[in-house]
């Protein structure tokens, strides 16, 4: 089955903060002008798109089919320009690969978002649009046609909305950067106000500090804190922007509770005056 999504704004630090430091880090050593581009490629809703044996269709997209298909959507999937005359990849030109990807309420709608990075040879392609080709269950009724499970995702097709008409109506641009480590710092997103809520900037500066020269660090109650490729942080692969007060107040606790631990352990050798490096000789 083939699904065409159009693509939706999304800012440059958001796509990067998709990105896992490591992934990035890997393609900056091989490419000092990485193109990124950012793509819904389902959302909750109604979507047309070619079954094998039925023809184009209608399908219904339920929360539990998006979260399915977003599951299966894994880094390092390839990306094809255009479409084959069935999900058969040879032959079929590579441009490109899945790099990161997050869940997100895009119009209150439950949409899966991948980052994609497009080689250099590829560049100057017109990609507007993605398609996705996987293999689903469908479930036919009185009601219509609904997808209840998603098995392999094959791969993922990019294309010009000039020759593709997308399946998902609501679908659109996401968005696209260049070279964007060490070079993006600031925009809108760095943007600061009277009315500005500093509270998970702060939150993140506190995990930031925390995290060090480290990549990843794991807290109790299975957190995990992890550093992504335009320096942004996330817990359990959200941004405290993207996270419930309740979650992003238990994160900044453990964060400041750990904190507060290494200070003690750094203030210990001086607590004892006779172990003090500072009044050494001077308790002989």
């Amino acid at each position: 089955m083939r699904i065409t999504a159009r693509l939706q704004e999304m800012s440059a630090n958001a796509i990067a903060d998709m990105i896992p430091q490591a992934t990035f880090d890997a393609i900056k050593a091989v490419d000092p002008h990485p193109k990124f581009m950012a793509f819904t490629i389902g959302h909750e809703g109604q979507a047309r798109g070619n079954v094998v044996g039925m023809g184009n269709i209608v399908k219904r997209w339920f929360k539990s089919a998006v979260e399915k298909l977003h599951e299966k959507v894994r880094s390092g999937l390839q990306l094809f320009h255009g479409h084959a005359a069935t999900n058969d990849q040879t032959g079929r030109r590579q441009i490109g690969e899945i790099v990161g990807k997050r869940l997100l309420q895009i119009d209150d709608r439950l949409s899966s978002v991948v980052a994609c990075y497009i080689y250099p040879d590829a560049g100057g392609l017109s990609l507007d649009v993605a398609s996705i080709e996987a293999d689903v269950e469908l479930d036919v009724s009185a009601d219509g046609v609904r997808v209840i499970n998603v098995g392999e995702l094959t791969a993922i097709a990019l294309g010009s909305s000039a020759i593709e008409t997308p399946g998902f109506d609501h679908a659109s641009l996401l968005g696209q950067l260049t070279m964007f480590a060490g070079e993006h710092g600031g925009g809108e997103d760095s943007a600061i106000g009277p009315d500005t809520d500093m509270t998970d900037r702060l939150n993140a500066a506190s995990a930031r500090s925390l995290l060090g020269d480290r990549t990843t660090l794991t807290l109790r109650d299975g957190l995990v804190l992890e550093r992504m490729g335009g320096g942004g942080i996330v817990v359990n692969g959200k941004t405290f922007t993207e996270m419930t007060y309740a979650e992003s107040t238990e994160a900044r606790k453990l964060i400041d509770d750990l904190q507060e631990k290494k200070r003690a352990a750094e203030r210990a050798p001086y607590s004892d005056p006779a172990k003090n490096p500072f009044l050494k000789g001077m308790f002989d």
